[in-house]
């Protein structure tokens, strides 16, 4: 898909994300709990289950696991890893990322991307991802 396209269906998935208040965007981000997952859409790189079940090895809150480790590669909360780093053009957490990831719904629905820039919408940030899902572990 054109990546204008995709990013407008994007946009049109799920909009409330940014014109809804804090509660509810907590609330929005719980529903996700077990029901999404993230991928990179430019390598098409799993990057984890959207899972607050810290023993499922796929689960982005397993502080043990592939995707929910600080020193895995395939982690965004890898500070030294490409989905992770301030600086690589893949990651979450590079507000100049022009591929950051992207949350989608089990059924493969893209609903967000998930970065550290307010440039992208709808937007999710990593951070909320981590706090309410994982619970800040």
């Amino acid at each position: 898909m054109h990546p204008k396209k995709f990013f407008l269906v994007v946009a049109l998935s799920l909009s409330f994300i940014g014109t809804t208040s804090t509660s509810t965007k907590a609330q929005s981000l719980s529903d996700l709990d077990g029901n999404a997952f993230l991928m990179h859409p430019r390598t098409g790189q799993f990057l984890g289950n959207v899972s607050s079940d810290r023993f499922d090895d796929q689960s982005i809150c397993n502080p043990y696991g592939t995707y929910g480790s600080k020193y895995q590669e395939m982690s965004l909360w890898n500070k030294y890893g490409d989905y992770g780093s301030p600086y690589s053009n893949v990651s979450a957490y590079n507000s100049r990322a022009q591929y950051p990831p992207i949350l989608y719904l089990k059924n493969g629905q893209a609903l967000a991307v998930v970065s550290v820039s307010s440039k992208w919408e709808p937007v999710i940030h990593p951070g909320a991802l981590l706090g309410v899902i994982c619970g800040q572990r």
